[in-house]
């Protein structure tokens, strides 16, 4: 398989298999903490607490459908674009920052504004001492500003080609703050201090990608700032805010909903399920994925088309191997396993468990045709018509989640979803001329 990969890449090859190996770091590494810390943490603060935690942590996530993220349309447009002049990446770079930051004020507003007026109704809170729990939404979302901003500097990395150095610098930060907090989980059952730690880190983490990221073609000059320019780069874009809004159905909105409406220990079983079931085989796709972003983009850009489809097809043909053995190695020893690591903590949760499986095998392969199409910024009409879509399923899923339904008939409703998006995605891949 080695030979055959090296054929396909030729003198690209190098670059390849070395963000390859960083993104693998990450999986290990991520998959290998979060196996360990989520039964240390469910020992050491028991469910009620553990699950309080999570829903503190998914608070910023689901708010982020005013943060519209220019940086992932930012790294893609100073790829496809980076044999432009200094000047005009610069110009660039600059103007995505200014966006960060007012992107985070109008997320701060609205985060504080929503979660302030409706705190006394949170349903996880039912059982927990949350005297404090307001300054801590405050330390997190500070948190979520520095490592929203770290990620924007570090694109000068990424439309280079190094990604590694991104995903490494990421990767070890988020090692050190796991660990930090598993630490002191064990001390104390208070949550300020594990707060505390990723806020500290967040802003460690800009200060270091800050001083470290090469100045030689890509340099931050506020002077650069207009809002003519500022009014482009929200243009690029609206197809990444459209994405992220659909997103938050499947990360923390998910969450927000169950938190609301169902017990602490029901947000700990489905984040315990998601992280074994949904987000390793995630981790395990987007090593697969996260290279060819750059790789993508770059042969877009040069006009070889033949070559992005061959190493498309050839990606796909790995993933669709990936999953199949995930899907039938969940379903023969997923109970097992997940009994041992969360310490037999659970009962009744094979339907959900199953129900996971299937909506994520699914899922994964929609988003395989939607990642092509985002590496090379082609993909609004795509995100519109998911956007009203998945409007429309989150809407659906808080009818039901307020009238007491199920948790597996919500998994349900996003398995549907992930059908549609699945067929959509396939379609408007099909439809572009590099594929033609």
């Amino acid at each position: 398989m080695i030979n055959e990969v090296k054929r396909l890449f030729g003198s690209d090859f190098s670059r390849v298999k070395n963000n390859s190996k960083a993104y693998l770091i990450e999986f290990l590494s991520v998959t290998v903490l979060k196996l360990l810390i989520i039964p240390i943490m469910i020992k050491a603060w028991g469910l009620n607490t553990y699950g309080v935690w999570i829903f503190l942590m998914s608070i910023p996530l689901t708010l982020s459908l005013v943060n519209i993220d220019i940086i992932d349309a930012t790294r893609q447009e100073l790829t496809l674009k980076h044999n432009k002049s200094t000047k005009f990446l610069s110009n660039l770079f600059s103007n995505s920052i200014a966006c960060t930051f007012l992107n985070l004020l109008i997320f701060g507003a609205l985060y504080f504004s929503i979660y302030f007026l409706f705190f006394d109704n949170l349903k996880v809170l039912d059982n927990y001492d949350y005297n404090n729990f307001k300054l801590l939404t405050v330390i997190v979302y500070f948190g979520i500003c520095f490592d929203t901003l770290a990620r924007n500097v570090l694109v000068v990395f990424d439309c280079s080609g190094l990604t590694r150095k991104t995903t490494l610098i990421s990767n070890n930060f988020y090692i050190f703050q796991t660990l930090a907090i598993a630490f002191i989980a064990f001390l104390t059952d208070d949550l300020f201090l594990p707060v505390m730690i990723f806020f500290i880190l967040s802003l460690v983490k800009l200060i270091y990608s800050s001083f470290i990221i090469p100045k030689e073609k890509i340099i931050l000059l506020f002077h650069l700032v207009k809002i003519t320019e500022i009014k482009k780069i929200y243009f690029l874009s609206k197809s990444y805010y459209l994405n992220n809004l659909i997103g938050i159905i499947y990360i923390s909105g998910f969450n927000s909903l169950v938190g609301i409406f169902y017990s602490a220990e029901s947000v700990a079983l489905v984040n315990s399920l998601n992280t074994l079931f949904r987000w390793s085989i995630s981790r395990a796709t987007h090593v697969l994925l996260m290279p060819l972003n750059y790789e993508y983009a770059n042969h877009f850009k040069n006009k070889r088309y033949t070559k992005l489809k061959r190493i498309f097809n050839y990606q796909f043909k790995l993933l669709l191997s990936i999953l199949f053995l995930y899907f039938l190695g969940s379903i023969l020893f997923g109970e097992f396993l997940f009994n041992i690591w969360t310490l037999h903590k659970f009962d009744e949760f094979k339907i959900l468990l199953f129900l996971i499986i299937l909506e994520n095998s699914v899922y994964i392969l929609g988003n395989n045709y939607l990642f092509c199409l985002k590496s090379i910024n082609k993909f609004y009409n795509l995100s519109k018509i998911d956007f009203f879509l998945s409007l429309f399923i989150l809407f659906v899923i808080y009818l039901l989640a307020f009238y007491s339904f199920s948790i597996e008939t919500l998994i349900c409703i996003l398995l549907l979803r992930s059908f549609f998006a699945l067929i959509l995605s396939r379609y408007f891949y099909k439809q572009q001329k590099m594929i033609n």
